[in-house]
């Protein structure tokens, strides 16, 4: 890499924010013209842990509402879901945790995610991405003009954030980051001119890794069909290291974080218009078998019973059913 490439790598300061509301949001991102909107009631605080080189920023977000943003960014822009599973858009194009929509700078940043869906974003200074993809490419490479989707499926990206992210929030200084950021540069800039990132085995087993494999395997069958037990014999990790991955990622324990992904979803499918379910059909579906309990969760989560959810089925507003916005320039969810 060029020697004003090297340069870039060499500053750094991390930080953790909470967020409560879409103003919270707002100050922890320090995007230019950045307009957040929440689509649902918060529950608790969000998260959003930043690592900030010079002329690198990586932001992994956990919104606690269903978030809407509109935004311009004077970086070229890499986001997508960090883990399974695949929700949430940007420009229309749907969100992945195999590859990254990639953003040139100053372009128009219109997304939406639904609540407590783990994103991972990556700010890269186009100057320093230029140079990377130069050396690598020599001079036959096609600029970055639109936005476009990059591969990750063999993980190579998401491990180096990974990597980068786990050793900020354990405060460690690793002597390593430089290396390890000009290294997520170069992959990125590969997968830009057309190489794609290349394979590594994983050095270790990262706590994001760790959630990214539940997640996975929770979802196949249902977040509270599953249970904590049934998750860790799959994925081959031991209770007390899944709910340590859970906690340092989430700030809740798994079976905290799989019950308020089902009662997300319970309410999505309560206030879809095309539905005909009934709350005990839902809560059901989505394993809930004491109802009590269900209706009791749901009204900590959302304010509301079930019953008072369902009275709003058909409505018109964008919380409801991520329609478009008073704007009309994109939909809510992906």
């Amino acid at each position: 890499m060029p020697r004003n490439a090297d340069r870039a790598m060499r500053a750094s300061s991390y930080r953790t924010s909470t967020i409560a509301s879409p103003e919270d949001y707002e100050v922890s991102c320090e995007l230019t013209d950045l307009d957040a909107v929440a689509l649902s009631r918060a529950r608790g605080p969000g998260m959003i842990t930043t690592l900030e080189l010079d002329g690198v920023r990586l932001d992994q977000e956990i919104p606690p509402f269903d978030l809407m943003v509109t935004s311009q960014v004077p970086m070229v822009v890499c986001i997508g879901n960090f883990v399974p599973p695949d929700r949430g858009h940007v420009n229309g194009a749907a969100f992945d945790a195999r590859g990254f929509q990639v953003l040139p700078a100053h372009q128009e940043v219109v997304g939406g995610v639904p609540a407590w869906t783990p994103l991972v974003g990556i700010a890269i200074d186009p100057e320093l991405l230029e140079c990377a993809r130069l050396a690598l490419g020599g001079d036959d490479i096609t600029p970055l003009s639109q936005q476009v989707r990059i591969d990750d499926s063999e993980g190579e990206i998401r491990r180096i954030v990974s990597e980068l992210l786990e050793a900020a929030v354990d405060h460690r200084s690793d002597p390593r980051q430089p290396a390890a950021a000009k290294e997520l540069v170069e992959a990125i800039a590969r997968a830009l001119n057309g190489d794609g990132p290349t394979a590594e085995p994983r050095r270790r087993v990262t706590s994001f890794a760790l959630v990214c494999d539940a997640l996975e395997f929770a979802a196949a069958d249902g977040y509270r069909k599953t249970t904590v037990g049934e998750i860790c014999a799959g994925i081959n990790a031991s209770e007390s290291r899944l709910r340590r991955a859970f906690r340092s990622i989430f700030g809740i324990a798994p079976k905290g974080f799989m019950t308020a992904q089902a009662l997300n979803d319970a309410r999505r499918q309560l206030l879809d218009p095309t539905s005909n379910a009934t709350i005990t059909q839902v809560a059901a579906d989505l394993g809930f078998w004491h109802f009590g309990r269900f209706a009791g969760g749901y009204r900590e989560l959302f304010g509301e019973l079930p019953s008072e959810t369902l009275r709003q089925r058909g409505r018109a507003h964008p919380s409801d059913d991520g329609s478009d916005l008073a704007d009309g320039k994109a939909r809510a969810f992906g």
